[in-house]
């Protein structure tokens, strides 16, 4: 194996902040959260061929969206997936002092706090009434 890549439908949960992302009601969705290719391999097809498998699959499930976190620092990213086609649906500020988390959701539009593992905000995505509407994937 060289490389794989991991999704969850419905609810993601995140692992880096204590929230879950639900986009349950948006039926043709998944969430990425994680690609990976052996080293020896990055300059190669496979990133490429890793994505092109698991959109077929997914698209024989009835999926058309992909989901994922991207950091706002991480301007690469933002730029290689808007080149892509990628659509912001919304943001988020988390801010952890130990065990205290502040987070801030364009969902919600307050600041939540929690401070256990069990006390997770929850942040629902929407797709934009433009993408559901044209289709454009």
């Amino acid at each position: 194996m060289v490389g794989c890549l991991w999704y969850v439908s419905k609810v993601y949960q995140e692992d880096e902040v204590r929230c879950d992302f639900d986009f349950s009601k948006e039926k043709d969705c998944i969430w990425d959260f994680d690609v990976y290719v052996d080293p020896g391999h990055r300059l190669g097809i496979v990133f490429m061929r890793l994505w092109d498998d698991t959109d077929s699959e997914l698209v024989g499930r009835g999926y058309r969206w992909s989901l994922s976190r991207i950091s706002a620092f991480n301007l690469h990213s933002i730029r290689s997936h808007e080149r892509l086609g990628a659509v912001n649906v919304g943001s988020a500020v988390f801010l952890r002092l130990g065990v205290w988390q502040w987070s801030y959701s364009s969902d919600t539009k307050k600041i939540q706090f929690s401070s256990k593992d069990d006390d997770r905000p929850s942040i629902r995505i929407r797709l934009p009434d433009v993408l559901r509407s044209t289709g454009s994937e």
